[in-house]
């Protein structure tokens, strides 16, 4: 199994309460919170002590129900359920995600937002979809060079924009794009970080 260096680009929560007694705590609205030093110390970061990254209020999301739908410039429309995704061939990778924002709290002069100390980072064992074998069944136009991926959560204000990012549609295409369901051999459950993560190798996100 290879170790990789990815960035996180996206987030689909299913939470309804957080632990957070294994996290420092720096806001609650939305909530983010960073890695204690002994969560570090292993190679693979424990879930329970894994930072929180957020910008907006984390939905509750039935994921008997919930879809993934791919549209736009692709010749097949598809949607794809959770469970259904599970049923696919599976891959597993290494991946350390780190927040932008690390290590905020040490700048001086003093830098806006969240002021992280060196906890807004893990290791995790990631297992998922391959994001090329789900792109490839909507079947991307030619004209068709970037994806752009929304989530599930929402701003508390009205006027607050949606949390939308784009990718080149052949980042997205690469080997260790995933969408990942597991994190360190475990599914996602009601109270834990994610039910899907996209991961794309190399990507920086700015927050």
């Amino acid at each position: 199994m290879m170790f990789r260096n990815l960035g996180i680009l996206f987030l689909i929560y299913n939470l309804t309460a957080i632990a957070t007694e294994s996290l420092l705590v720096h806001s609650e609205r939305p909530l983010q919170a960073e890695s204690l030093p002994e969560a570090l110390e292993p190679f693979e970061t424990p879930i329970s002590g894994l930072f929180i990254r957020n910008h907006h209020d984390v939905p509750v999301v039935d994921f008997d129900q919930h879809k993934i739908v791919v549209r736009g410039l692709v010749e097949n429309p598809i949607e794809i359920s959770v469970h259904e995704l599970r049923k696919l061939p599976q891959k597993q990778l290494y991946a350390v995600v780190e927040c932008s924002g690390n290590r905020r709290g040490f700048q001086n002069p003093t830098a806006g937002g969240i002021q992280w100390s060196e906890g807004a980072v893990g290791n995790v064992l990631w297992e998922g979809v391959s994001l090329a074998a789900i792109l490839e069944k909507a079947k991307p136009k030619k004209e068709a060079r970037f994806i752009t991926v929304r989530g599930a959560d929402r701003a508390a204000l009205p006027s607050t924009p949606d949390y939308i990012r784009s990718i080149p549609l052949n980042k997205a295409m690469e080997s260790d794009s995933l969408i990942a369901l597991k994190m360190n051999r475990e599914y996602a459950t009601a109270g834990s970080s994610l039910e899907s993560r996209w991961l794309f190798e190399k990507c920086c996100e700015r927050h």
